[in-house]
């Protein structure tokens, strides 16, 4: 496996906390709604989905970044 320079994983983990916070931000948006159409519930659903997993890539960074 090739060797990731920290400054490169503090990079990536800014730009997928920023990510992260936009997606959020569009989730709250449209659970604000006070109708959601079915196809807003299922880009919600999407949203939440890929949230979920820049969720999971931060703390698999933040845990490479501690070793």
């Amino acid at each position: 496996m090739e060797k990731v320079k920290v400054s490169e994983l503090e990079s990536l983990l800014q730009t997928i906390e920023e990510e992260h916070r936009i997606l959020d931000e569009q989730i709250k948006i449209i659970q604000g709604a006070k109708y959601i159409s079915q196809q807003q519930d299922e880009e919600l659903k999407r949203l939440k989905y890929e949230k979920l997993r820049k969720k999971k890539e931060l703390f698999r960074l933040r845990g490479l970044l501690k070793k």
